[in-house]
């Protein structure tokens, strides 16, 4: 079976949720040998992923920095040479039309993976960021409308789906991590992880005034981790606009993420509710332990309670209230870090990787 994963960006050029489950999932299916699989995206640093080929598709300057849509001539010819069974793909991007068009025409299968909220909203609900986002809105959408297998990561995507495009999911399947072993933290010194690249959905100011504000905390460090893709926020991490207990880090790997979440006592998410799908750091923090502590982002009301962190409803106030607790408390620390650990082990564990093979392979 020929497997082809359609996206605007391979993990070697640009790492974000989205394209961290899709490196997962192709990582499961390269150990069955029965997969021929390949990769046609936009942006990559590489020819080849272990063995498995990628197609890059080239750049029509100037239109393609600022429109997916001059890419639909490539990807048709690439979809055609490869010949694919299953087109797989899981971004809001007009390829998700142009590869129902594909599949239509030539009786293959397509699989969509909704990966953000914006996914299964209508388009009067989604502000178009350009002419052209407006454009290709309606394309992606026939897309959606089009697919043969569609698969949400959480309860309230697929209510949304089914409201707004009368679609029922195939399955929701939750993103899927690797399970680590649990690390011993520095106890001489307490940290606050955020993590994600610097833009205006991702609201790193929120979490640089959280810094500032806990400035006279004895022993506790700020990280911050991520690329900066808008340019306003170079200055709010450079050395003299940052509080003295924060430190950033830029970008990084996904391992080296990693690493820093076992030292995490606290992950910090401060993004704008309509700007995430299910945030694979979430996942990331509770497999280690570590609580949540999340300023806007609820997804289906799994921070209630407590069991696995604190929802903070938009108020940076309630957030510098709760992280002082959290850091003044090691056992209620603990108590949700475990909570949150047993949650992660039994419902993101890599086994969600067959569930979706299952559907792709049925």
């Amino acid at each position: 079976m020929r497997i082809c994963f359609l996206m605007p960006n391979h993990w070697s050029g640009s790492l974000g949720g989205a394209e961290l489950q899709v490196r997962y999932l192709l990582d499961h299916l390269r150990q069955n040998a029965r997969y021929e699989l390949s990769i046609i995206c936009r942006l990559t640093r590489d020819a080849f992923d272990e063995g498995v080929p990628i197609y890059r598709i080239p750049e029509v300057y100037p239109l393609s920095r600022y429109s997916y849509l001059p890419d639909y001539p490539s990807i048709q010819r690439m979809l055609c040479a490869i010949d694919p069974d299953v087109v797989y793909t899981r971004t809001r991007v007009p390829y998700v039309g142009f590869a129902a068009r594909y599949c239509r025409r030539y009786g293959k299968r397509l699989v969509y993976h909704v990966a953000h909220v914006e996914d299964v909203m209508p388009r009067t609900a989604v502000k178009a960021r350009s002419v052209f986002r407006a454009i290709e809105r309606p394309i992606y959408e026939y897309g959606l409308r089009s697919a043969d297998i569609i698969i949400a990561q959480a309860e309230y995507q697929a209510r949304l789906l089914e409201q707004n495009f009368g679609r029922t999911c195939s399955a929701i399947v939750p993103n899927f991590h690797p399970m680590p072993a649990l690390a011993r933290k520095d106890p001489r010194e307490r940290i606050v992880l955020w993590v994600g690249n610097l833009k205006k959905s991702k609201r790193p100011e929120a979490f640089v005034e959280l810094a500032r504000r806990c400035e006279s905390l004895a022993d506790v460090r700020f990280i911050m981790v991520g690329a900066v893709q808008e340019r306003q926020y170079q200055a709010l991490v450079s050395r003299s606009g940052a509080p003295n207990n924060l430190q950033y880090l830029g970008g990084k790997p996904v391992e080296e993420v990693n690493r820093l979440m076992d030292l995490a006592h606290v992950f910090v998410n401060t993004s704008e509710a309509m700007s995430e799908g299910f945030p694979n750091t979430f996942i990331q923090a509770w497999a280690r332990g570590v609580p949540v502590l999340s300023l806007d982002v609820n997804p289906d009301a799994l921070l209630d309670g407590e069991r696995l962190g604190v929802f903070c409803d938009g108020s940076i106030d309630q957030m510098q209230a709760h992280l002082g607790d959290l850091l003044k408390s090691e056992i209620r620390r603990e108590q949700i870090g475990h909570s949150a650990r047993q949650f992660a082990q039994s419902t993101f564990g890599l086994v969600n990787c067959r569930k979706i093979e299952a559907l792709i392979a049925a």
